[in-house]
């Protein structure tokens, strides 16, 4: 079934049997929701024409005046022909709200010497509705609290994952020491490294080093919208440092757009970033993500300036930068 949605016209294909709203998160469609398990009422949409029928109990009850208009859980209900439906999307971080969770932990994953992989899970009454590129504070118990970007998908609301280097030491150490189902209080969203999609030209992904979290995110959702522009993902890492190579080397072979370039990052950024930009076609008519250090970030700045890309086409994050802990 094809779904479309009002008033931003966006398209989806949902599968028989398949929630709407689950549907829409698996193509990178940023609706209002909060449990997924028909408790909250925040994901209420009407249904302009087509049909949907109830595939799952929900606790919420939907007011006469709303049920007058047709209105529906979209987490609880899968269309049964292509359907019409009036809904609330995310224009931006702004309309994204701070939440509160207590997540469990899954696993932790060793990706490398220098790099750990955390798997956390939030509770399907209360899952976190985030863009890609955004932060969450976790609080790690004895002390270790800190802002990290999402490495992973907003597709995917119930299991959250994090980078976690060896070069912050007391937080590594904590991480070792973590149990499975142990909790983490988490806090968040946070901030406005998020994907620009209405621009529709294609990206150019640039990591350095540990920065390659939030461009994770960034690619997944990107990946996510179905779209046929151009992917460049430039990553630039010590020796040995490119941690998830293998994962896109997969991306690389599976998909005619995306185009992975690791590069050795030992001093020289500038003119290794200029020698790969000079390779992509019209880098000029890109839009940029930039995620590095903030002494990284001018000169990367340069090299893609002097490449033909304009100032307000350039969205970047200092991955060490300190942020405000929110109480």
């Amino acid at each position: 079934m094809k779904i479309r949605l009002l008033p931003s016209q966006r398209e989806f294909d949902q599968l028989p049997n398949e929630s709407v709203l689950d549907a829409a998160l698996r193509a990178g469609v940023a609706l209002d929701y909060g449990c997924t398990a028909g408790t909250c009422g925040k994901c209420v949409a009407r249904v302009i024409t087509g049909a949907v029928t109830k595939i799952s109990h929900s606790d919420f009850m939907l007011t006469e005046a709303e049920r007058a208009q047709n209105s529906v859980l979209l987490c609880c209900n899968s269309a049964t022909t292509d359907a019409l439906l009036e809904v609330h999307e995310a224009e931006g971080s702004a309309d994204i709200p701070l939440q509160t969770l207590d997540l469990r932990v899954r696993k932790l994953e060793v990706l490398s010497p220098q790099m750990v992989l955390l798997h956390l899970r939030a509770p399907r009454s209360n899952t976190l509705r985030f863009l890609a590129g955004q932060r969450a504070q976790l609080d790690f118990g004895a002390g270790i609290t800190r802002q990290l970007s999402i490495a992973s998908c907003p597709c995917d609301s119930l299991n959250l994952q994090f980078h976690i280097p060896a070069s912050d030491a007391a937080l590594f150490a904590r991480i070792r020491e973590l149990s499975s189902n142990e909790t983490v209080r988490l806090r968040g969203p946070f901030g406005s490294f998020v994907f620009e999609e209405h621009s529709g030209r294609p990206s150019i992904f640039i990591a350095y080093d540990s920065g390659f979290a939030p461009i994770k995110s960034l690619l997944e959702h990107t990946l996510s919208l179905d779209r046929e522009q151009a992917v460049h993902v430039l990553w630039l890492a010590a020796p040995h440092g490119h941690y998830l190579h293998n994962y896109c080397r997969a991306l690389t072979d599976a998909l005619d757009n995306v185009h992975y370039v690791p590069l050795l990052n030992e001093g020289a950024g500038h003119d290794v970033l200029s020698q790969a930009l000079n390779c992509v076609e019209n880098a000029g008519g890109f839009d940029v993500y930039l995620s590095a250090p903030g002494a990284a970030l001018a000169q990367a700045h340069a090299a893609l300036t002097e490449c033909g890309v304009s100032a307000e086409r350039i969205f970047s994050e200092a991955t060490d930068a300190v942020f405000n802990f929110v109480g």
